[in-house]
């Protein structure tokens, strides 16, 4: 059990972002590097045990490079580094602007994983490919928390968990269930009002399941 586990959102770069700050037991762990994440966690004062990666388009990679430098931390990713999974050149032909990524390694990639242990925080790995070939949610172990960067519909094929929580999520969001989420789920999405917050800092308690 996490009963101490804390989730921290910052939103970066043109795009705005999500990336997030996981902290439990005295540890902390960031799940993707949008643009400016780096100085939000030397700001901080936090030192990221390790950099787990969503998937690898271009604005969720641009301050990998960083954090490793800074950090020293390892990153766990699906796959290599490779321009079909960020897409930066094709984004500077779309917008005609440099879309340059600082070089980065994967040290870890768990491909063909179902679940990873990084010592203090335990993971079940969904593979959602759709939004990118790379894509993965993750369901922190023994807590109501779902970690990602696809859509629900991708999700959906993944487990019944996802499926699960789509149907109570489109419910409540229709006005038919007004009630607390049967999964006790905080699935890590925001509004399209508080995505335009660039660089919002949001702390949010989590209570394991009981």
């Amino acid at each position: 059990m996490m009963s101490d586990l804390q989730l921290e959102v910052f939103c970066g770069g043109i795009f705005q972002t999500n990336g997030y700050l996981v902290t439990t037991g005295g540890k902390s762990w960031v799940f993707d590097a949008p643009e400016g994440i780096t100085d939000w966690l030397v700001e901080k004062g936090v030192r990221p045990e390790a950099l787990i990666l969503t998937h690898q388009h271009h604005d969720h990679v641009l301050d990998v490079g960083r954090i490793q430098t800074a950090f020293g931390c390892p990153v766990y990713a699906h796959s290599e580094p490779s321009e079909e999974l960020t897409l930066s050149k094709r984004l500077e032909r779309m917008m005609g602007i440099p879309c340059r990524i600082d070089p980065y390694t994967v040290d870890h990639r768990f491909e063909g994983l179902d679940s990873i242990d990084l010592g203090g925080l335990a993971l079940d790995l969904f593979r959602v490919p759709g939004h990118s070939p790379d894509s993965v949610c993750f369901n922190l172990r023994d807590v109501p928390l779902l970690i990602g960067a696809t859509s629900f519909s991708q999700a959906a094929s993944a487990a019944p968990i996802f499926r699960t929580a789509i149907t109570s999520c489109s419910s409540r969001g229709s006005g038919k269930n007004s009630g607390p989420c049967p999964m006790r789920l905080r699935c890590c999405r925001v509004t399209g009002r508080q995505r335009r917050s660039v660089g919002k800092r949001r702390r949010t308690p989590i209570s394991p399941e009981r």
